[in-house]
């Protein structure tokens, strides 16, 4: 009897975590909200029924503004044009071990803000976390019209800037 009980526990557990689970508990399903902050090119805050939440911006990342990486200020500058004071579109794919969520945005115009962001040439295509091909092809025009970010000569991948430098 233990052992069903242990195997009914461990599949109600799977099958919850398939379906997106917030932390807390809650499904995660799309909503709307009203982009109330811009913490930097891949990061905002969404006010959703009177409650500021934390939201990552899928498949992308963008320079590191507390490191002060090279086109930070412009990418978060980029995010706010984009989507900063508008009704969007939240559509989550999952939470982060800092327990944000992760979401694609779209914006009023019925645009992709995490798209437009690679396209503007604003964040890098997060390889790591998406395999999304649209992503990859945007990233590419961008890096051979050397728009954005792709106009420097040799720029550094946020998640190596983020990597400690080594004193030896």
């Amino acid at each position: 009897m233990g052992k069903i009980i242990l195997l009914l526990v461990c599949f109600i557990s799977f099958s919850l975590s398939a379906q997106q689970v917030h932390p807390d508990g809650k499904l995660t399903r799309p909503f709307s909200g009203r982009v109330v902050g811009v913490t930097d090119g891949d990061s905002i805050d969404v006010l959703v029924k009177g409650k500021s939440l934390k939201v990552r911006l899928a498949h992308i990342d963008a320079p590191e503004k507390r490191k002060s990486q090279p086109f930070a200020q412009q990418s978060k500058q980029a995010l706010a044009a984009l989507c900063f004071g508008k009704e969007v579109q939240v559509i989550p794919s999952g939470y982060d071990r800092y327990r944000r969520l992760i979401a694609v945005i779209i914006t009023p115009e019925k645009s992709n803000a995490n798209l437009e962001m690679i396209r503007q040439g604003m964040a890098w295509h997060y390889k790591i976390y998406s395999s999304d091909e649209c992503y990859a092809e945007a990233e590419s025009l961008a890096r051979q019209n050397k728009k954005g970010l792709w106009a420097e000569k040799q720029p550094i991948p946020p998640w190596t800037w983020r990597k400690p430098k080594r004193i030896f």
